[in-house]
C-alpha cells in the first residue's frame, strides 16, 4: 500500500509550515493505533504552489507501507508536524482495506524451468461478500537490471477450500489465482499485486532463477525387443544437464502397456534412483554420477509389452522425458 498527498500550514511567513509527515493506522472496528513510519516530505507539488504560492510547491509527501498491516479495514491517519508548534497537530484520515496475498509457486529464490506456473490466493477479509478481490496483476523484471520484461493478469477465481476454512467463511473459497509464464534463462523478479473493488491493493514479490530444462535418459537393460523371463530389471540412468546442483532428476516411473490391450496402462512403480554411474559422471560431470535407476518387474501376464520410462526433472518440475522399449515377457 502506498500513501501520498500534500501538507501545508500557511501561518508562517516562510516555507511550507510543515517539516515532517508521519503515518498511523487504527483498526476500523476500534483498537490501538499503530505507528507505521515517517513519510518522505518535500516532493514537488506544482498544483499546490499555484494554488497557495510558490513557497508551498515542495509540499508533497509519499511512502510505501507494504506488508506493515495485517489484512483488514483500517483508518489511515496522516499527520503533519507544524514548524510553529513542533507538534503533529494537523492530520487527515482515510479508511482503507488491505488484502491478503500469498504466493504458493514458485518458491522464493528457487530454480524454475523456462515455462513455469505462478499461483497462490488473494482475499480481502473485510469484504462483505465474495472474496473482495477483483484481479491479480503481475509484472516481471530482470532482477539484475530492473528492466521490465512482461506484464500480465493472472486467472483469478480458482477453488481454494483451504482458504475458506482458514478465514471461516465460504465466500473466500474461490480465491485462487494462476498464470503460466515463459522467460528466457536468467534472474527474474515477479511483482504481484491484488486489487479489490474499493481500490485496496497488496503487493508481494518472488525472485527466481529461470533455467531451461535439458533432460537426458537411457534405458540400458533390457535391450529393446528382447525376450525376458520374470523377474527382470529395467535399468538405466536419467539426468537434467541444466540442473544447478545434483543430477536434476529425483524420480523415475515405469508404466507398462500390453500389446493386446494398448489402451490399458499399468503403473509398475517408482524405480530405485541414485545408483552410482561413474560412466555418466565421466561423460557429463561428477554431479551426475549418482543417476542410475533400477526397477524389478515380476508379476506380469506373459505376452508382448510396451514399457514407458518417465524421468521427473527437478529443473522443469515435471515428468518431461520418456523412453520406450518393447519386450516379450515370458
Amino acid at each position: 500500500m502506498s500513501a501520498g498527498g500534500w501538507a501545508v500550514d500557511p501561518t508562517p511567513d516562510t516555507g511550507t509550515g510543515i517539516d515532517a509527515v508521519k503515518l498511523d493506522a487504527r483498526p476500523a472496528a476500534g483498537g490501538a493505533t499503530t505507528f507505521l513510519g515517517n513519510l518522505t516530505y518535500g516532493g514537488t507539488r506544482s498544483d499546490i504552489g499555484a494554488l497557495y504560492g510558490s513557497r508551498f510547491t515542495p509540499s508533497g509527501y509519499s511512502g510505501s507501507v507494504y506488508d506493515r498491516l495485517r489484512p483488514g479495514s483500517y483508518d489511515l491517519i496522516v499527520s503533519g508536524r507544524r514548524t510553529q508548534t513542533t507538534l503533529f497537530d494537523v492530520s487527515s484520515t482515510v479508511r482503507v482495506s488491505t488484502t491478503a496475498l500469498s504466493v504458493d509457486t514458485p518458491l522464493p529464490n528457487s530454480h524454475v524451468n523456462w515455462t513455469f506456473p505462478v499461483s497462490g490466493w488473494a482475499v480481502n477479509p473485510a469484504a462483505v461478500s465474495g472474496t473482495g478481490v477483483t484481479s491479480v496483476t503481475l509484472r516481471a523484471f530482470d532482477a539484475d537490471t530492473n528492466q521490465l520484461l512482461q506484464t500480465a493478469t493472472a486467472t483469478y477465481g480458482g477453488d481454494r477450500p483451504d482458504i475458506a476454512t482458514a478465514y471461516g467463511a465460504s465466500q473466500f473459497e474461490w480465491s485462487g489465482f494462476s498464470k503460466m509464464w515463459t522467460f528466457a534463462p536468467g534472474h527474474v523478479r515477479i511483482d504481484l499485486t491484488s486489487n479489490d473493488a474499493t481500490g485496496a491493493i497488496e503487493t508481494t514479490s518472488r525472485t527466481v532463477t529461470v533455467v531451461q530444462s535439458n533432460p537426458q535418459m537411457s534405458v540400458d537393460t533390457p535391450a529393446n525387443n528382447a525376450t525376458v523371463t520374470q523377474p527382470f530389471t529395467i535399468g538405466g540412468w536419467a539426468i537434467d544437464l541444466n540442473a544447478p546442483l545434483g543430477t536434476g532428476v529425483d524420480t523415475v516411473h515405469v508404466w507398462s502397456f500390453r500389446n493386446s490391450d494398448p489402451n490399458q496402462a499399468h503403473f509398475e512403480g517408482a524405480a530405485s534412483y541414485g545408483a552410482s554411474r561413474p560412466d555418466v559422471g565421466a561423460a557429463y560431470g561428477s554431479q551426475f554420477t549418482n543417476s542410475g535407476f533400477n526397477l524389478t518387474i515380476s508379476s506380469l501376464t506373459p505376452g508382448n509389452y510396451q514399457f514407458n520410462v518417465y524421468a521427473h526433472s527437478t529443473v522443469a518440475g515435471s515428468f518431461n522425458l520418456v523412453r520406450t522399449i518393447y519386450l516379450t515377457v515370458q
